[in-house]
Order: C-alpha cells, then structure tokens, then sequence
C-alpha cells in the first residue's frame, strides 16, 4: 500500500490541531494570567457589556462614599463650632443671671459685663471663623447643600447649617397696624396681664362697681366678660385704677382696685384663682386719699409692696406680708406738690426700686434705700407737668423720661444721666399728642416707641430712633374718640398689638403687622434690666444653637447611614461583575493543561506523521 500524499493530509490535520490548541491556550493563559474571563468583547460581548456598566455604577458610588465622607467631615466641624459656642452660652447666662439680682450695684454689674463683653467677642470671632476649607459654616451664608451620592436628583442628599449664631431672628411688629375689631360692646379701661398662666395676655377692665375680666385664647378671641363686684360706694373706673401683681405669692394675678381721686382712702384686694375669677375683695386702708398708685418689692424681702400717692404731696408705703395682707402705712413727702403720676423703677442701676414722676414742672425721684424707706427727691430737668414715662430713648442703657407738655404739639424728652437725675429736655414736635400715652418697641428695631390716644379722635405712633429722638409714625383714625391703651401681644404672633375703649361704647383691638427681624447678637450687663433682657436673649441664642445641633446631628445620623448603605452596594456590584467578569480559575486550569497535552502530543505526532501515518490518522479520530 502506498503512502504518497498522506503525509501531506496528515499534516495538515494534525496542524490544524495544533493552531487550535495554540490559540486556545493563548486565550486560557491570557484568562489565567489577567484573572478576567472576558477580556475583549470577541469572549462575551453580552457579558462586557453588562460587567461595564456595573463597573460604573461601581465606580460612581464608590466617590458618593468619599462624598459623603466629606459632608460628615464638613457637619462634624460645624458641630464642634456649635459646641463652643453652647459653652459660651452656658456662661454668659450664668453670668446675667448674677447681674440680674438686686444686690449687685451698676458697679458691680460692670465687671460682669467686662467678661460677658470678652465672652461675645470670642463667641462672635467663633461664629465667623468656622470653616471647612474656604466655605463659612457659623455665618448665615452657607444655608441648604446637597451632597451627592449616587445619580442625578434622586442621589442627592440634603444638609443645612441654618442661621447666622452671630445674629437674631424673631417675628416682631413693623409698626403698623390692623382696622379695629370690636372684642367688647362696652368701653372699659383694659389692661393687660396673664390671668391664667397659659401664655396668653388677658384682659382686666376697671368698671364703675367692681372689676371685670376677659381671658384670651391666644389668637385675640376673648372670651364673655367676667364682672367681680362688691365694692363700697364711691369706687368706680377713674383714675389709673388698677395694679396687677401676684400678692400672696401663689403665683397667680391678683388686683388691687383704688378709689377714684379723693373719694375715700381704701384700696380694694382682689385674689385671683388663676382662671380670670377672683375672690371676693378685701378693704385695704390707705390713710390720705390719693391720684396714683403702684406696686413693686420695694424692701427686697421678695413680697410685692405698694405705694399710694396722696394729691398733697405725701405717699404712703404699705409692705406687703406675701399672703395678701399688708402693713400699716409709713408717709413720706415728695416735697413741694404732689406727683401727676408715678412708677416704680430702678432708675440709678443699684438694684432698689426708687419713684419717679412728674412734679412742679420738673421730674422729680426718690430714690430708694432697698429697705421700705425712701431718701430725699431730686429735682432736675424742666418739664410739663404730666404724666411721665420711662425707658432707653438713646440707646445707653441708662433709663431717660418722656413728659407730654401739656397743651402744645410737644414732648419732653429727658436723657438720664444714671444717678436718678436727668439732662435738660429736649422738645420734640408731633401731632395728636395728648398725656395718655405707653412705650414699648412697635416695629422690632430695639428702639423705644411712643403710643399714644391721640386728640383728633384717634390713635397715634412715634417711632424711636434710638438716639433720643422719633420718626411721626400712623396715624389711626378709625377709632371714635380712644381714651385708654393697653398694649401687648394679644395675637401670639410676634406683634404687639393695640386695645382701647373709645367713645362709640366699645372696646377695640388693633392687631399688629409682624415681620421677621434680624438683628445683632449683643447685649449688656450694666444695669438689672438690662441683664434681665440679656438672660432672655441669650436663652434665645442658645435654643436656635441647640436647635441647629440638633438638625446637623439628624443630618450626621442620616448621612453616616446612607454612607453605609452606598458602601455596602457598591460592594455588591462589584461582586456582581465579578461574577461575570472574573476567570474560573480550577476549569481554567484544567482546559490549560488539556490544550498543553493535546500541543505538545501533536508537536510529538507531526514529527513522526510521515513514519506512522495510518497510526497518526487513527490517533487523531
């Protein structure tokens, strides 16, 4: 038999083997070596595909991880800045509370404000410095971010660092006010005070006969009026005729009701029952008839004591016991005639409560001792003889007087000089002025502003400048003939708002605008009033701190949870690729080894194909 040619076919044969294991080796070497399965789209093309794109999905959250890390570093130091400065906080509060007790003189109170003023520097230098990188945390700049997490909107996350802590937000008047709403269909003298602890200001009325009451449900809805009588005959509604204050100490509002000018010399104690009701009244005698009254703890014993103010130019004193009943009279002189009206105020910043008013054409105070006992008046600063009021016209912290002069289109103002006397007065133009007037900060600037009944049958606003003098305010002229303010927030928005009687026969609220004002973190120390406002402020200040800690940990919290569960699922799609992508090791192996016998059997077999073709051929099959 012959074998030409089959060398030749066998050949062939066996060299195609050979290429096939060649490559098949080339492509199991290249698996093995590259620990990949699919390294080309040639070796799955369905497969790279899908192990390309869980890759990205990979490789994007993987950096929201990292983005993530970053926002909690980010929130983390804004967190530290807020620790500091609650700790500042804690520490200025402790230290207004000690200036705001009545042992402490203004001297004393100074050294206080010295730390509490070093304290707010550093507090504010906290504020503004807290970064991370160039971006301000503390400031009010930074407001609402989202971090990125994942695709598009629907991976981002929101933060927010609120609010400047160097400066104050809160809803207050702008100085304007609402048409009036009739709350009453009679025309009282209202004033205004907390009746049964639930937050709202309620209504007292001075009426002919008795007291009469309204409680307020928050909104400026008053309730049916509630009337407490008995009262001998001569007591009626002139006069300022009321003094709210808690007596007996069982912390609510109870009433002393005077009698109307020179009609008798008895006082009227109403306890109250902290639900707008009182008791029946019991007689307090005063020994002098008397224009004016007030109540404050004038021995320092923590009672509320009080003051009548006879028309001749004594008063009288009566200490209070702390369970509504009070001591027998003590009469001081004012000096030369009697006071057209009277408050009870700390006018020289030692902590005891001295009188001031109005008196023989100049402003007139006794300053008191802290023990019942009064020193000899001051004189000083020429005014008109009329009711005198009291408050920070000029921003130094030192109280100043305002005086209507009597028959012209003036007031008096009086800048204090801090010892219970006061600079010359200064006139000051204005329409509408009359003696019955209040002063309170209508539109949130700080300042002390002027309301007032005006005399064209209306109501009348001067807003302070904060440098002793006023802007003409509105204005109102939809009341008929208003005789009596009280003012307060009534609403519970923020504003004060106006209720008078007028002559129509009803009473009236004039709701106030609100705003939301920002002002400055500042405050001072120097006197106890103003201390007792910085405890507030502050108290403020550290709940919106608080507040702010609060909402950067929920944000942590969120963001140290979301960091994880990205995490967790990037490494599960990169399992997933794995899964299609990488290489079967052991089969790998094993094909490798199959395809290395099967070349080195055929490089062996090629060489002796020409010897043993029928053996090779058979071989092969």
């Amino acid at each position: 038999m012959s074998n030409f040619g089959f060398g030749d076919l066998s050949s062939l044969t066996i060299l195609r083997h050979l290429d096939g294991a060649a490559n098949g080796l080339q492509r199991v070497t290249e698996r093995i070596s590259s620990g990949m399965r699919v390294n080309s789209g040639s070796d799955d093309p369905g497969g790279l595909a899908v192990v390309t794109g869980l890759e990205v999905d990979a490789t994007v959250m993987g950096q929201g991880v990292r983005n993530l890390n970053d926002t909690i570093s980010l929130l983390s130091q804004a967190e530290s800045g807020l620790d500091a400065l609650t700790s500042l906080l804690d520490r200025m509060l402790e230290i207004s509370e000690q200036a705001s007790s009545g042992a402490l003189t203004d001297a004393q109170r100074s050294v206080l404000d010295t730390e509490a003023q070093a304290l707010l520097e550093e507090y504010n230098r906290i504020g503004s410095t807290t970064k991370f990188g160039s971006l301000n945390l503390l400031d009010g700049t930074f407001g609402t971010r989202s971090a990125q997490a994942g695709y598009g909107e629907n991976g981002t996350i929101q933060f927010a660092v609120d609010g400047a802590v160097s400066s104050v937000s809160e809803v207050a008047g702008d100085g304007t006010f609402n048409t009036p709403v009739s709350i009453l269909g009679t025309d009282y003298r209202p004033f205004a005070t907390d009746l049964d602890n639930d937050g709202d200001m309620d209504l007292v009325y001075n009426i002919n006969g008795g007291i009469g009451t309204q409680l307020n449900d928050g909104s400026g809805n008053f309730g049916a009026l509630y009337s407490a009588t008995g009262l001998p005959i001569g007591f009626g509604g002139g006069g300022d005729g009321i003094v709210l204050e808690d007596f007996n100490n069982d912390g609510y509002v109870d009433v002393l009701k005077q009698a109307q000018a020179g009609a008798n010399n008895d006082v009227l104690f109403y306890q109250g029952n902290g639900n707008g009701t009182f008791l029946a009244p019991t007689t307090i005698n005063t020994e002098g008839a008397y224009s004016a009254f007030v109540a404050a703890d004038f021995d320092g014993d923590g009672n509320i004591d009080f003051v009548s103010e006879d028309s001749q130019p004594e008063f009288s004193v009566l200490m209070g016991n702390g369970n509504g009943t009070f001591e027998a009279p003590q009469q001081f002189s004012f000096g030369p005639g009697g006071l057209t009206s009277m408050e009870a105020i700390d006018l020289n910043g030692d902590g005891k409560i001295d009188l001031a008013g109005a008196s023989g054409g100049v402003i007139t105070v006794m300053l008191g001792n802290g023990d019942g006992t009064f020193q000899a008046p001051l004189s000083s600063s020429s005014v008109a003889e009329d009711r005198a009021r009291f408050a920070d016209f000029n921003g130094d912290s030192i109280l100043d007087a305002v005086v209507y002069r009597g028959g012209t289109a003036l007031i008096d103002i009086a800048i204090g000089v801090g010892d219970g006397t006061f600079g010359a007065a200064i006139g000051f133009a204005a329409p509408n002025l009359t003696d019955n007037y209040l002063v309170d900060d209508i539109d949130g600037d700080n300042n002390a502003d002027i309301v007032m009944v005006g005399d064209t049958n209306s109501i009348q606003t001067l807003l302070g400048n904060g440098d002793g003098t006023f802007s003409i305010g509105t204005s109102y002229t939809s009341v008929t003939a208003p005789y009596w303010l009280a003012l307060a927030d009534f609403t519970g928005d923020g504003a004060l708002d106006i209720i008078a009687p007028d002559d129509s026969g009803r009473t009236v609220i004039l709701a106030g605008n609100s705003q939301v004002v920002t002002n400055a973190f500042s405050f001072s120390l120097a006197t106890q009033e103003s201390a007792q406002e910085a405890m507030d402020l502050i108290e403020t200040v550290k709940d919106n701190t608080l507040l702010q800690r609060g909402k950067i940990g929920a944000s942590l919290s969120r963001l140290s949870f979301a960091m994880n569960i990205v995490r967790d699922h990037s490494e599960i799609t990169l399992e997933a690729a794995s899964k299609i992508r990488d290489v079967d090791v052991a089969s790998d192996v094993a094909e490798m080894t199959r395809l290395q016998i099967i070349q080195q059997s055929a490089t062996a077999i090629l060489a002796h194909v020409h010897l043993q073709g029928s053996v090779v051929l058979s071989l092969l099959e």
